[in-house]
């Protein structure tokens, strides 16, 4: 911001009509530059002060101090806003990370189910083909031991 810039917000900040990223571009120039700063005060006081008497309230007896105050004030005020603003976004990455963590592993588990099944069927189908066949014979009715050994022949009927 220009010291011309600044000048010109003069007014706009000592009736509170600055929006915030204005406010924060100003302060940070009256903090930088002390010829506007001291331009800053003498409006301060010029305009506080026929406020008051305008107002029949009593004259303040140090405007520099109240101009800091109000200076600080708002600068606190950002700076806390953009603290809550910051909070809000990392609060919602680590929710969203938690999620997209929670869906990962909803999926892990389905894709391993889903392996498991398909070889707890594959077990069952080897079994029928293979196995099963080499233990009952039903041509003739003979049981075999699939390890070798001795075949136990039952009476045809």
């Amino acid at each position: 911001m220009t010291c011309l810039e600044a000048q010109s917000m003069i007014t706009t900040f000592i009736e509170e009509k600055l929006d915030d990223e204005q406010l924060e571009e100003f302060i940070h120039h009256m903090r930088e530059c002390s010829d506007c700063k001291e331009e800053l005060e003498v409006y301060y006081t010029l305009m506080v002060g026929m406020k008051q008497l305008d107002n029949n309230e009593q004259l303040s007896n140090n405007f520099a101090k109240e101009l800091e105050e109000q200076l600080s004030y708002h600068e606190n005020r950002i700076k806390g806003q953009k603290r809550f603003e910051l909070q809000i976004k990392f609060g919602i990455i680590c929710l969203s990370t938690i999620l997209l963590m929670a869906v990962l592993i909803g999926l892990g588990v389905m894709i391993l189910n889903g392996k498991k099944r398909a070889s707890k069927e594959n077990t069952s189908k080897y079994y029928y083909m293979n196995v099963k066949p080499h233990l009952f014979y039903p041509e003739d009715y003979s049981l075999r031991n699939p390890y070798g050994g001795i075949e136990i022949e039952k009476e045809k009927e």
